[in-house]
């Protein structure tokens, strides 16, 4: 019996029960709302069954698909393994690097309460997290995820970028302090949602938080103007209108417009759009269909583009991190991180050439 037929036999034994009520003299709307209430007991009571008898089979079920699992990563890794090695060495001699220069530059940078070097050294840390993040999707098999962190990489290069190269001009050097501050602004709209949406129920303590904050958000905007409550208000200097620029109009300002495509690219699988539906579908047995869980193909573009970002954001770090210019061993090993950055592009290609390869001569000759 198909779930429609189901349905409809549901739908007229209960209008039966219902009708005999009727009949026996129980008024037709608590007629209805019995046999309403004692359909939806029953889907309570079997769906408890149903949960009951699911988690009886938990161990043999994770075991099946702990397995499938496994032999589907051991297939990826014959495939990918020297991409993904390539990705991960990039990623971890990128942090090792930044370790280096925080130790050696991070006291001083106290000192002189450098806010250009905080918020660089800040972001560089966050970069490091994400990228080992993307290094896990890759290996999951999780291309598209890979995407989407690899967005957020992009949005810290930008930021990154305009920070470290503007960040210390006399017109606008207290860009990052302004950049530090916009915290209050995020923090006061997702506290006046809290507040709204408690209503009457309010936690007194969340009251006198969401207070302080607005008090905080007052004094900024007093400070720096209305554009400041805006979405990158921080970088409202560097426009010839005193406005907020977008994050396209920041690609400008960090001299990466050509990259405004990739990030458009990178957003579908962000949002929930149309856009993300398209990226979502693969070619299946002549046709299209959308992808449900791991695949085998698609990590160059993402590995690349996370690569990309997070050396961008190393360049930004290091020539921005501190008011003189870099000294040679920061040139060394801005360079070397540049070669171990572009080790993965080919590698990730030739993987996914050799696995296309393959399955199309599968669907040429199925076994």
């Amino acid at each position: 019996m198909g779930h429609s037929d189901f349905s409809e036999t549901v739908y007229r034994k209960a209008e039966e029960v219902a009708q005999q009520l009727i009949d026996q003299g129980v008024p037709r709307e608590k007629a209805v709302a019995d046999v309403a209430g004692a359909i939806i007991g029953e889907a309570d009571n079997g769906a408890g069954r149903v949960l009951a008898s699911l988690l009886a089979k938990q161990d043999t079920l994770l075991e099946q698909e702990r397995a499938i699992r496994r032999e589907f990563e051991s297939r990826l890794e014959a495939d990918w393994g020297t991409a993904f090695d390539a990705f991960f060495v990039a990623a971890y001699c990128v942090a090792e690097a930044g370790d280096r220069y925080l130790f050696e530059n991070e006291e001083d940078a106290v000192r002189r309460g450098d806010e250009v070097f905080e918020v660089l050294a800040g972001l560089h840390a966050r970069a490091r997290r994400i990228s080992f993040e993307i290094h896990r999707l890759l290996t999951g098999g999780f291309p598209l995820g890979a995407f989407a962190r690899a967005r957020t990489l992009h949005e810290i290069a930008i930021t990154a970028y305009v920070i470290g190269e503007y960040g210390r001009a006399p017109a606008t050097n207290d860009l990052a302090r302004r950049y530090l501050d916009q915290e209050v602004i995020h923090a006061f709209r997702y506290l006046k949602e809290l507040v709204e949406d408690a209503g009457p129920t309010v936690d007194p303590a969340l009251s006198t938080e969401f207070a302080a904050v607005q008090v905080a958000r007052q004094a900024l905007i007093a400070k720096y103007g209305d554009t400041f409550a805006k979405d990158n208000g921080w970088a409202a200097p560097l426009t010839a209108s005193g406005k907020a620029p977008t994050f396209h109009e920041l690609h400008r300002f960090a001299d990466m417009t050509h990259l405004r495509t990739d990030y458009r690219l990178m957003c579908g699988e962000v949002h929930a759009g149309a856009a993300g539906l398209s990226l979502n579908l693969v070619e299946f047995d002549g046709g299209l269909v959308s992808l449900p869980g791991p695949t085998n193909v698609g990590f160059s573009d993402p590995g690349t583009l996370a690569l990309a970002s997070l050396g961008q954001i190393t360049w930004a770090f290091f020539l921005g991190g501190r008011s003189e210019p870099a000294d040679l061993t920061d040139l060394l090993s801005l360079k070397t991180l540049n070669l171990l950055i572009e080790r993965f592009g080919p590698l990730a290609e030739a993987a996914e050439q050799k696995v296309m390869e393959r399955e199309a001569q599968l669907d040429r000759h199925p076994e």
